[in-house]
Order: C-alpha cells, then structure tokens, then sequence
C-alpha cells in the first residue's frame, strides 16, 4: 500500500524524473555581476535564433521574482536558449556604484552593457527583453533603440511610480 510520501510527485502512477539543470555561469561586465545561462538542451543539428535578456524588478517585487526568472532560465536552456540575469549596480550582489548613487541612468546603461554582453556570448543572436515591474519598464522604453530585438515581455510595468 502506497502511502501519501510514496506518491508525491507521481503522475498516473508514474515517478516523474528528476533531471538535473545546468548551472548559471557567473560572469563580469560592466560595474555589475550576472549570470549567464547557455542554451544546452538543443538537439544536434537544431539551432536556436535568440536568447533571452532578464530585466529585473526592484526592491521586494525583486526578491519575489528572483526564483521565477532561475526557473525560467533553466527551462529555455534545456530548450537550448540562451540567456542573461544580473543586478543592477548597488543592488543584490552586484558591486555599488564608484560614485556612489544609484539612478536609473547608470542602470539603464548597465542594460546596454548586458545586452552587448549578451550579443557577444551567443554570436550576436537577436534578443527577447523580458522584465518585470520596474525592469519592464525599462525594456519597453529600450525596445525602440535596440537593434536586432526579436520581442519584449512585459510583465507588470510600472506605469506610475506613485501608484
């Protein structure tokens, strides 16, 4: 008789298999740290055209968002794409800015630097711009003055930053 420990994570009776996901590679660029996730579950002879640029939230929304965008990275690279996760300057792990202020000048810039860092690690694939809250904001605005952009996903952008 099965208990309800011998079942979780059953589907019909079937154990579900547990693979293991490829590690994020933690990279430089720029005044900030990333990390970058290749795409590695592509099947021989099978070519990917974009990779995947995370723009994150700030503040909680930040930490609430963290885990989603680790799993999503991890799922479009057992599909074999490519993507980029980072914080900004004087934010998470990322190292304070030298002048010591933290405006969305300096991190907007450090999107750029992402985005060539980004181009340059996957041969200049075009870019999906994915962000939340503050980061969608900031990848709408950018949508219109990057070249090569294949789309943006825009999750709750931040329209008004009283409300």
């Amino acid at each position: 008789m099965n208990t309800r420990a011998d079942t979780a994570g059953m589907m019909s009776g079937t154990p579900s298999s547990v693979s293991q996901k490829a590690a994020a590679q933690p990279v430089r660029f720029g005044a900030t740290f990333g990390l970058f996730q290749p795409g590695n579950g592509v099947p021989a002879g099978v070519a990917r055209n974009a990779a995947v640029l995370f723009l994150s939230p700030w503040g909680f929304e930040e930490m609430c968002t963290h885990k989603l965008f680790r799993l999503m990275a991890e799922e479009l690279a057992a599909d074999g794409i490519a993507s980029l996760r980072f914080d900004y300057p004087a934010t998470g792990d990322a190292l304070d800015d030298d002048a010591g202020t933290m405006t969305l000048d300096v991190w907007q810039k450090t999107i750029a630097e992402a985005l060539s860092f980004l181009r340059e690690k996957t041969g200049n694939l075009p870019v999906l711009l994915v962000g939340h809250g503050l980061g969608a904001s900031f990848a709408l605005e950018m949508a219109q003055e990057v070249d090569n952009l294949c789309g943006v996903v825009a999750m709750a952008p931040v329209a008004s930053g009283r409300a």
